[in-house]
Formats: structure tokens, C-alpha cells, sequence
């Protein structure tokens, strides 16, 4: 009885080994294609004047040239700064204030950020060192 058990195992561990990689790959296929049909989409996407391009990449035509030099904007209210380098359009928000997005002309390069204070009553020392 000893043995047929040993036998079986054997062979369920066989059948797993011979099952197993193929399965793995076809799934690592699916993976590979995904990427690749994204990556030829996003470099072979051309716009014709008059058609909009894709609804994530900066229009370069759009909203001007961009800023003429890296920028540095300061919070109105808040002792924080960030630069914004030359080239990069403004999207929308105030860039002094609360919020504010940017993007690289023709890319899908972006930087945003959004300022939420939070209650008093928040552990300030977790939030700090969970950022």
C-alpha cells in the first residue's frame, strides 16, 4: 500500500511539473502581448489636424509653448515649493494654491499634487512616518 501511494505522488508531481510550465508561459504570453500591443500603440498613435489625440498625452498645440525656463512655485499658504522644469505646460489648478497639474507637451508625462489638511485631531508623528 506503501508503494502505490509513493507511485501516485510521483506521478501527481510529474503531471504538475509537465502542466505547470506551459500554463505559466501562456499566461506570461498573455502578459507579453498586453505590453506590447500597448507599448506599438502609444508610439505608432498618430493625430491628423482636425482628430483629437489620445484623451492622456499633452497636446503639443494645446495651451502654448509651456514654461519658457524652469519654475519654482511657492505655496500661498504652507512653507512648500516645487520646480516644474522648462517645457511643461500647465494644466489646470492654481500652482500657488491647493492643487495643480502639469504635463509634458506630446507626452503622458505629468506631475500633479493636491494639498488636504487634515484635523487637528489626526496623529500627526504616523502620517509623518508613513510618508
Amino acid at each position: 500500500m506503501g508503494n502505490v501511494k509513493r507511485w501516485w505522488g510521483l506521478l501527481f508531481f510529474w503531471a504538475l511539473i509537465l502542466l505547470l510550465p506551459p500554463a505559466v508561459m501562456a499566461q506570461w504570453g498573455a502578459i507579453k502581448r498586453g505590453v506590447d500591443a500597448a507599448r506599438s500603440g502609444t508610439q505608432q498613435q498618430t493625430t491628423s489636424p482636425g482628430q483629437d489625440a489620445p484623451h492622456n498625452v499633452a497636446d503639443e498645440k494645446v495651451g502654448g509653448a509651456g514654461l519658457a525656463s524652469d519654475t519654482t512655485f511657492r505655496n500661498k499658504k504652507r512653507p512648500f515649493s516645487y520646480t516644474i522644469p522648462a517645457g511643461w505646460r500647465k494644466e489646470s489648478g492654481d500652482p500657488t494654491g491647493e492643487r495643480a497639474v502639469f504635463m509634458k507637451p506630446g507626452t503622458t508625462a505629468s506631475f500633479n499634487f493636491h494639498f488636504t489638511q487634515m484635523v487637528p485631531s489626526f496623529p500627526r508623528k504616523a502620517a509623518v512616518d508613513a510618508g
